[in-house]
């Protein structure tokens, strides 16, 4: 057995069809990790008389990953399906484009997408089943977009050989100075903030696993959905906007964020470009203010707020060459890596 080296370690997923029944990983993820690892429940017993421990109990078996990386549009996609829930589909270039549309029922669940995560390389591998990303975030800055967050899963199935994979996703970035961020009165009447050197858009824990007292399954039995916690922090020069900014936080006032990012074309459909859209209802919550890498400044933190014309707390919109339903680029072209470069 080759020595296993941090650089082998690919990741893999495959869109469940029953949740937590396994199926072979398909779509190879280009700018993501996880790290999947086993959490099991054991604990020491020590008799009484005995300094030392005499036996150990043993409970339910699951795993916990992390999430981390490079923000890249087809990730964060497949990670948006499983985090807010299945998007809706509609197309914008025949046989060549989609938009998907992510806005959360304000009071009813959220259909989301469960993946088998593989993770390794070979013959030298690991499998989650029932893999569900539970919390995303991305951290915006003048030099990088990142992403982090936490998932949960089934037990894993260790020296697993990895499935070959019909869809390598292409590696395009987010990049930093491809977005825009906006605030503004209603849900079309922005104005761009134009001294924002840093943003972070978060969702806290979205789901869990809830294990039974069930001798039949060793893991988790079912996940229940959580209350969003969204919240988004934003870091501004205290200049007029940010003052204005402070008097929305003083008077309570609703308002609204926006955040845009324009990628690069999208092969093979010269009026398009890959594009990442989010949208929130939102108060001010609270502030400082003083000494911002050499800026004076101030960062506020953001609530997104229900709002009933709008219908939710967020809407995710993104345009992108991929069908997430049947895991396709341009009709069932697969993109590939061939010589260093992207083939479509």
């Amino acid at each position: 057995m080759p020595e296993q080296a941090t650089v082998y370690q690919g990741v893999y997923l495959g869109p469940e069809t029953t949740p937590g029944t396994a199926v072979p990983a398909i779509v190879k993820l280009a700018t993501a990790d996880i790290d999947i690892m086993p959490a099991v429940v054991r604990k020491a017993r020590r008799s009484p008389g005995h300094k030392f421990a005499t036996g150990v109990s043993r409970g339910k078996e699951m795993s916990t990953a992390r999430v981390a990386g490079d923000a890249g549009y087809f990730d964060l996609a497949y990670l948006l399906e499983s985090c807010i829930g299945i998007s809706t589909k509609s197309v914008i270039t025949a046989a060549k484009t989609w938009k998907w549309t992510w806005l959360p029922d304000p009071g009813c669940s959220d259909n989301y997408q469960t993946y088998t995560v593989e993770k390794g390389c070979g013959n030298i591998g690991a499998r989650m089943p029932f893999g569900v990303i539970s919390g995303l975030a991305l951290r915006m800055t003048d030099s990088e977009v990142t992403l982090s967050g936490d998932a949960f899963g089934g037990i894993i199935q260790d020296a697993f050989t990895i499935t070959t994979p019909t869809q390598d996703l292409p590696d395009i970035p987010i990049d930093p100075d491809s977005i825009n961020v906006y605030m503004g009165t209603s849900s079309t009447n922005f104005v761009q903030l134009l001294r924002c050197t840093e943003a972070t858009w978060t969702v806290g824990t979205r789901r869990a696993g809830k294990k039974t007292i069930n001798r039949e399954v060793r893991s988790f039995s079912f996940v229940i959905e959580l209350a969003f916690q969204n919240t988004i922090q934003l870091t501004v020069e205290l200049d007029a906007a940010g003052e204005a900014m402070m008097a929305d936080l003083r008077a309570n006032n609703k308002v609204w964020f926006k955040l845009d990012a324009i990628g690069p074309q999208i092969p093979d459909d010269t009026s398009k470009t890959y594009t990442l859209n989010i949208i929130s209802p939102v108060r001010y919550m609270n502030t400082d203010r003083g000494d911002k890498n050499d800026m004076y400044g101030s960062t506020f933190d953001l609530e997104p707020m229900i709002d009933s014309v709008f219908g939710s707390g967020m809407k995710i919109e993104m345009t992108l060459p991929i069908d997430l339903v049947t895991n396709t680029t341009r009709l069932g072209v697969v993109y590939g890596l061939s010589g260093g470069g992207l083939i479509y």
